[in-house]
């Protein structure tokens, strides 16, 4: 294999033309890229003259020219050429990425004029891997590392520092810093794989420029920090969304105070986050002349309170910092909850729980915190009707593999699913469910046996 000696920055090339008719001509060299499986054409001008068709041959390279040319210059767009380089080699970042972290491969790739695409050999992915991989590759981007390219008979091979070498085609930036950003836009599944679309280079910096411009929109509408904005948009929704589910009649009954409910009637948690939302939505609008509903919200103890109309600002200030308390609050009970139903067996923490009337977004949202503590094992079902979610996690100072477990018991129960050693989430018929949680209730604590066993 014979290693290139590419200079990926040349802007123009002069060569001698050879004249086989009127309008083409064969050149031994050419900054020109013809168009493949992988991506587009990318031509530009030879002497003044647009290049409308060009071949690869044993002999050169074939131009078709508009017209005659002034001279044997050829010139790119710089700007199109730079773009094209830095997707090549961030798509090359994302392919590691995956491999390394999740051990997927990459099928195939796509680099179009705005962004560009990898498939992937998988189903679906881990909870919260996208942000692992989005980082990995941020972090090699920012560290500038070299990238060499060896010649092979269709393409290049790409090593990148001390990385596993990928199979690419077209030229490519040498250090990976001059990627500078890079942000994954899209993930869809379809027959054949998992196809991830990202952007970086000019487009990911202008696409964080419009989102940091929008978030300071938000926060002047919502008036709340910018740290904020994102839990105050995701309340208002909820309560829209809740809205337009409620009659008027349910919408009278909710505002009867929550301790008047009874535990069936209305989860204690569910009830908090529709007082809150509630109360959010309230507070939010900018009143001139209040009506008397708006002018009198329910507090969460389900008192009203009649507002002094000399100090509407002060009871706004002092309202906002309790919301935000008890949105926290309300979390940490939920964790806390999860927590209390532990069972602890030789210095390890068992949660072991079929939940009913929570969410699988919740239960991720509270498991990937208590994942934060030490020696916790968390093992969740959520029985349905036909299929079934599951959720296995290990607390990060644990060594056991539960996506071993998951391998083992996939072709036996006809999983769905996938995550790493340390977390799996997946589904299952629903009369397997109670079995499969046993069979990894049962493989974690032989891992453990094992390694005492070894020590």
């Amino acid at each position: 294999m014979e290693k290139i000696n590419y200079k990926a920055y040349r802007k123009d090339l002069k060569t001698p033309l050879r004249k086989l008719d009127d309008h083409t001509y064969l050149v031994d060299d050419s900054l020109f890229i013809e168009k493949s499986d992988h991506y587009e054409a990318q031509l530009g001008l030879v002497g003044g003259q647009e290049v409308e068709s060009f071949e690869r041959l044993d002999q050169g390279y074939k131009l078709t020219l508009a017209g005659l040319p002034q001279d044997e210059l050829q010139k790119i767009n710089w700007m199109d050429r730079l773009q094209f380089m830095q997707f090549s080699l961030c798509r090359v970042l994302y392919s590691l990425a995956f491999n390394h972290l999740l051990s997927i491969k990459t099928l195939n790739f796509y680099i179009g004029k705005d962004r560009a695409s990898i498939l992937l050999e998988a189903e679906d992915l881990p909870y919260r891997s996208l942000d692992r991989i989005e980082s990995l590759v941020a972090h090699t981007i920012q560290a500038n590392l070299l990238v060499s390219q060896t010649k092979i008979d269709q393409g290049v091979l790409i090593r990148v520092a001390d990385y596993p070498l990928q199979k690419s085609q077209g030229p490519h930036l040498l250090r990976t810093g001059e990627i500078g950003f890079s942000r994954i836009t899209d993930l869809k599944k379809t027959d054949d794989g998992l196809v991830l679309d990202f952007i970086c280079g000019h487009l990911a910096h202008q696409d964080y420029l419009d989102l940091a411009k929008n978030m300071g929109l938000l926060s002047e509408f919502l008036r709340c920090p910018l740290d904020q904005v994102p839990d105050q948009v995701k309340r208002r929704i909820m309560a829209k969304d809740k809205t337009k589910k409620v009659s008027p009649d349910q919408e009278r009954e909710k505002k009867v105070p929550s301790d008047l409910k009874t535990e069936e009637e209305i989860p204690g948690s569910l009830a908090k986050e529709e007082d809150l939302s509630q109360q959010v939505e309230e507070n939010s609008k900018e009143e001139t002349t209040p009506s008397p509903k708006e002018a009198s919200p329910e507090k969460l103890s389900g008192e009203k309170e009649t507002p002094s109309p000399k100090e509407p600002k002060k009871e706004n200030l002092e309202d906002k910092p309790v919301q935000e308390d008890i949105y926290q609050k309300d979390f940490q009970n939920m964790v806390q909850d999860f927590k209390a139903q532990a069972s602890e067996v030789g210095g390890i923490s068992y949660i072991y729980r079929n939940l009913k009337d929570i969410s699988l977004r919740e239960v991720k949202e509270v498991s990937a915190k208590i994942m934060d503590e030490d020696n916790y094992i968390q093992i969740y079902g959520l029985p349905s009707p036909d299929i079934s979610p599951f959720l296995v996690c290990l607390s990060k100072n644990r060594s056991e593999d539960v996506k071993k477990i998951f391998d083992h018991l996939k072709k036996d129960y006809q999983l769905e699913g996938g995550g790493n050693y340390l977390r799996v989430q997946g589904s299952v018929k629903t009369e397997n469910l109670p079995s499969v949680m046993e069979q990894f209730l049962a493989g974690i604590q032989g891992q453990i046996e094992n390694e005492k066993e070894k020590e």
